[in-house]
């Protein structure tokens, strides 16, 4: 998932309340103005999964 696919992703959760929706599109547009402003970079991500 990128910043440009994220409106699609966001519509095709439908179980989850209007105010997560907006929480997610207020942080999405938090992380467009850091990556204007100063040119960051992206980060890796990992995920851990434990038994």
């Amino acid at each position: 998932m990128t910043l440009e696919d994220y409106p699609h992703e966001l519509k095709a959760l439908t179980k989850i309340p209007s105010k997560l929706k907006t929480l997610i599109n207020s942080e999405i547009g938090l992380l467009q103005e850091a990556v204007k402003q100063d040119h960051t970079k992206p980060m890796s991500t990992f995920a851990l999964v434990a038994r």
